[in-house]
């Protein structure tokens, strides 16, 4: 199993590895991940791997609350995949995969086969491309 964290925070996005068994997160120098923010208490939370290989968020008695999608945590909660974590100001996504090589959902594009993304229609705006719809970035017309 790979776990990561994708912080976002006012200082920017940035992404560490969770390997376990624990990672300690607040203001103080002490802790694993150092968060500067008045809201986040000294000691503010910590993220459990627990034995039986399940992810855990606990509150370790933060004055703001640690929120797992959007709902505050008592105590403590399992974490499943993409969950978002709130401390303070600071976003937290935690991503879990389980690597299989034999995916059927995993695709290779050639790299000659590759297409630039389209731009806006010149002379419009977004939103009036002829035929309905914006064909901008990522989109492909058959």
């Amino acid at each position: 199993m790979i776990r990561s964290l994708v912080f976002l925070d006012p200082a920017g996005v940035w992404q560490m590895a969770f390997e376990g068994p624990a990672l300690s997160f607040g203001r103080s120098e002490g802790n694993d991940v150092q968060l500067d923010s008045p809201q986040v208490s000294r000691r503010h939370a910590r993220l459990e791997l627990r034995s039986d290989d399940s992810v855990w968020i606990v509150d370790l008695g933060s004055r703001n609350g640690v929120y797992r999608n959007c709902i505050k945590v008592i105590g403590s909660s399992p974490l499943v995949n993409r969950d978002v974590l709130e401390i303070g100001t600071t976003r937290i996504r935690f991503i879990e995969v389980t690597p299989s090589w034999r995916s059927s959902s995993m695709s290779f594009v050639p790299m000659d086969d590759r297409r630039p993304p389209l731009s806006p229609p010149v002379g419009g705006r977004r939103g009036s491309a002829p035929g309905g719809g914006y064909q901008g970035r990522g989109s492909r017309s058959a």
